[in-house]
């Protein structure tokens, strides 16, 4: 477990005079981060399927999530791997060749934690792979965002052949195209959050040349504007950093 190194408090100088008195302005910032409050778990996962991992942890400012791969250093995104700001590694069109151990690092300015590592098991593929019908693995789930923050929505789909996954509104209203993205292979993002963007969502997995599908939803509740960070963090890892202006 790596130890955070605490830094000094700090302040902004500049000079005084007589006849600008200074104004101070003083800030106490905690920054925190836990121990995990979900740890990833070993999978077994059919060779040419879908694997997810998850971890999850509570730390003040949020996290940016990494995952290794014995012990090497994954990218953020790429034809086949999505990790998801929330702590989720999706691992499309799986391959003999991602069986192994996998960790996530939690890193921000108070911490780094390493969870523990989970086992991926890959089995052969019968082939020709019969037909499957599309399946969602992880759907999304309901949601409460603050104004101007970002949501990810997250659906995760298998079958044989691939399916297609596509989001549509439940009120039949147009998805902002302007404040929303797809980030990996299906899954939504709605940023700069605003109130008409509250709703049912509802992700389709379907069958290529087909009516075959599978439906999964989610309600989005856009909040006011963010309350400062709370302590929501466990025991442990946390500091106050300090700092001072000097107005004139």
């Amino acid at each position: 477990m790596d130890q955070g190194r605490k830094e000094q408090p700090y302040s902004l100088l500049f000079p005084q005079t007589p006849e600008a008195p200074p104004r101070r302005r003083w800030g106490f910032y905690l920054l925190c981060i836990s121990s995990f409050t979900s740890q990833p778990s070993s999978i077994v996962v059919t060779e040419g399927s879908v694997g997810r991992l998850a971890c999850s942890i509570n730390a003040n400012p949020p996290p940016i999530i990494t995952w290794e791969f014995n012990r090497v250093s994954l990218p953020l995104s790429t034809e086949r791997l999505t990790v998801l700001p929330g702590g989720v590694l999706q691992i499309h069109a799986v391959r003999a060749e991602d069986a192994g151990n996998y960790r996530c690092i939690a890193t921000n300015i108070a911490n780094r934690r390493r969870s523990v590592e989970a086992t991926l098991t890959v089995t052969p593929a019968l082939l020709p792979p019969p037909p499957q019908r599309p399946l969602i693995v992880a759907g999304p789930q309901n949601t409460s965002v603050a104004l101007h923050h970002s949501a990810v929505l997250e659906c995760l789909a298998t079958g044989s052949p691939r399916p297609l996954v596509s989001w549509s509104r439940a009120d039949g209203r147009s998805i902002d195209v302007h404040h929303s993205r797809v980030l990996g292979n299906g899954n939504l993002v709605l940023s700069a959050a605003r109130p008409q963007h509250a709703g049912v969502y509802v992700c389709r997995a379907s069958t290529p040349g087909t009516r075959t599908h599978s439906l999964a939803h989610a309600n989005v509740t856009v909040l006011g504007e963010a309350p400062p960070p709370g302590l929501r963090v466990g025991r442990g890892g946390c500091w106050v950093a300090f700092l001072m202006v000097v107005l004139f």
